[in-house]
């Protein structure tokens, strides 16, 4: 019995024995790859952004693109204006190409439109571009087409992002009192839109218009652009003394100019006195002629003074505004039977 037991546990013995044999018979079969070293994974070709893969593989003749947000043809559009601007680094060349373009825009010229476009779009995302194209206006003859041309593409940016940068720059010159500066600054405050009620480009034209140093007629182009209802009684007392003065002293400007300036700037009670005082036979017949203008439109009050005044010259004959008080006098006031007959003898 004990010898039956001992050679069942040599049979398992041996059995096991071959079983792992065989297992590792097998294993030291498999063949065993060798560890190298590989280059690392290409980085470009994984990223995920919105870039190009820089090159294609040496063996296909294909690019292999990355994953983007554009087409390559969208990246074109959108840049090439740009580029080119880059390429010159000149924003005045681009600026006179467009100035070609809107000379070729009324015949519906796709490109000369599309090239303008561009350009709005350059200025638009680049306040570099815009500060260099406002150096380039300073160049210009502000009475020049190009300079119109200029403040017109300005003005048409979004945001009205160029019209703040004409904002700024109208600043800037209006510190400056020598003549272009100040000749420039009133033709660029006079091609933009609420400059006047600005409180900066007020006082400036506020001063320039004063300024006794200054001609009559940089004086008179200074009130054109002030609006009456921004101009506090100080500057108000102001300008129309000065104009007082241009009335006894100018010899190289209409006088009616003059006079209806006095006449935007004044309240009603001051245009009575001034008409009163300035209808006289022995004033500039000018003057005398934009007072019955005045009149008759009903700038100037119908008073009963004035009335018999416009009544004396309405009955001298040799008054060269006789005909045109008579006409004031029956269209304006009230007049009686009686002075009717008058006029009419």
């Amino acid at each position: 019995m004990k010898l039956q037991r001992l050679t069942t546990l040599i049979i398992i013995v041996i059995a096991f024995s071959c079983g792992f044999y065989t297992a590792y018979l097998s294993f030291a079969d498999t063949e065993i790859t060798p560890l190298t070293s590989n280059p690392p994974a290409d980085f470009e070709h994984q990223r995920a952004d919105t870039t190009y893969n820089n090159n294609f593989k040496s063996n296909n003749s294909n690019p292999t693109l990355s994953f983007t947000s554009q087409t390559h043809e969208e990246v074109n559009q959108q840049n090439s204006f740009s580029s080119q601007v880059n390429q010159s680094d000149n924003i005045i060349t681009m600026f006179n190409e467009v100035l070609s373009a809107y000379e070729k825009q009324n015949s519906n010229n796709t490109d000369a439109n599309s090239t303008i476009t561009e350009f709005k779009r350059l200025l638009s995302n680049s306040p570099s571009a815009i500060n260099e194209l406002l150096e380039h206006m300073h160049t210009l003859d502000f009475e020049s087409q190009e300079f119109h041309y200029l403040i017109s593409i300005l003005h048409e940016l979004p945001e009205k992002i160029g019209s703040k940068a004409l904002l700024t720059s109208a600043i800037q010159m209006s510190q400056f009192d020598d003549a272009q500066s100040t000749t420039q600054f009133l033709l660029l405050a006079s091609n933009m839109e609420h400059t006047a009620e600005n409180p900066e480009i007020h006082s400036a034209l506020v001063n320039i218009a004063i300024n006794t140093a200054q001609s009559a007629r940089v004086s008179l182009d200074a009130l054109n652009l002030i609006k009456p209802y921004v101009v506090n009684d100080y500057e108000k007392e102001q300008i129309l003394s000065h104009l007082n003065a241009l009335l006894d002293t100018n010899s190289s400007l209409s006088q009616d100019i003059i006079v209806s300036h006095w006449l935007r700037f004044s309240n009603s009670r001051e245009r009575e006195r001034f008409a009163y005082e300035y209808i006289n036979l022995n004033q500039d017949l000018e003057t005398r002629h934009t007072i019955l203008q005045g009149l008759q439109s009903g700038l100037i009050p119908r008073t009963q003074s004035l009335k018999e005044r416009l009544l004396n010259a309405a009955n001298n004959h040799s008054d060269p505004l006789r005909n045109e008080a008579i006409q004031v006098l029956k269209s304006a006031f009230y007049i009686s039977n009686i002075e009717y007959q008058q006029l009419t003898n």
